[in-house]
């Protein structure tokens, strides 16, 4: 909903970043980490022109977390983190 709301949000999932890496099967751990890296520098570019990024997943790494914190203060955005729970139907 939040992307609909706002147009040339960039939404950066590092599992498809991660998939698009040849033979990341083979390397899983060196795979999510340079997906991780890719998807920093992805946001950085979309956020130093002045535009939202949303990473879809629940990101259980807490480093990587305090990455995108730290990202966002270096450019100049707010960082939030949100948290929605499947409503049932």
């Amino acid at each position: 909903m939040y992307i609909d709301e706002h147009p040339l949000t960039l939404a950066l999932d590092i599992d498809v970043i991660r998939a698009m890496l040849d033979r990341w099967l083979d390397h899983p751990i060196e795979a999510v980490l340079t997906a991780r890296r890719m998807a920093l520098e992805m946001a950085r570019v979309q956020l130093s022109a002045g535009r939202d990024v949303l990473f879809p997943q629940f990101l259980g790494r807490l480093d990587f977390v305090l990455q995108l914190e730290h990202l966002c203060r270096q450019v100049g955005a707010e960082f939030h983190r949100t948290c929605s729970a499947q409503q049932p139907a």
